[in-house]
């Protein structure tokens, strides 16, 4: 009877734990997603923030001032004198580092441009700006002969769009000096690609009150 009166116990108390061990898992299931939800918004936040040598968070970077010049002539040098960038800390605190904390990139001078992008590069931190590059003011100096230097697209199929992007004209004057313009769609004259041959295309350039004219050859295939 003894034998038999302990299996009855033990039954019953394994029972008893296994009903327990549910209810517990059942009371505490809840904490798993919400540990996990605080893991991620931790990790979230501390990616997010950037700190400075010293542990101040950042707060942020911006552009402070433009370099003193934005208008640059054809063949004039890059000049960033006057740029600024001014961090701000999570403190109120700021500072401000010019141009030789920055790298930039971008200008070139060898044609004129309404807007030029040039890309400023501060750490981890990139911003743009515009400028202009304008022609040299020349003296009325007759213009004389004009040619291609780099030639456009030359080989086209029927019903292919022109396509100039690549051409630059050499202006020659009358005092022997020259210089370089990029081939427009405006300088271009007689382009088809209507039917299959070899055409010839004219170039036109004007200048105060001056013509100069030259050709190429395209070459149409069905």
């Amino acid at each position: 009877m003894r034998k038999s009166y302990k299996m009855k116990r033990n039954k019953h108390y394994a029972y008893t734990n296994k009903t327990e061990k549910k209810s517990a898992f059942r009371r505490w299931w809840w904490t798993i997603p919400v540990a996990i939800a605080l893991v991620i918004a931790v990790i979230v936040i501390v990616n997010s923030v950037k700190t400075t040598s010293d542990g101040k968070t950042v707060s942020s970077v911006s552009i402070s001032s433009l370099p003193d010049k934005t208008v640059f002539y054809v063949g004039e040098q890059p000049s960033y004198k006057g740029f600024a960038v001014t961090t701000t800390l999570n403190n109120g605190t700021t500072f401000t580092e010019g141009p030789e904390a920055c790298t930039f990139s971008g200008f070139d001078s060898r044609f004129a441009v309404k807007n030029q992008e040039i890309v400023v590069t501060y750490g981890e931190y990139v911003f743009t700006y515009n400028i202009e590059i304008k022609e040299l003011p020349r003296p009325l100096i007759p213009l004389e002969e004009i040619s291609l230097k780099v030639m456009p697209k030359t080989e086209y199929k029927v019903g292919e769009t022109m396509n100039i992007s690549d051409g630059i004209i050499l202006l020659q004057y009358e005092d022997g000096s020259s210089r370089e313009i990029r081939l427009k769609y405006s300088h271009i004259y007689d382009f088809s690609t209507a039917e299959a041959g070899v055409f010839t295309v004219s170039v036109i350039v004007e200048e105060n009150g001056y013509l100069a004219t030259c050709t190429y050859e395209i070459t149409v295939t069905e």
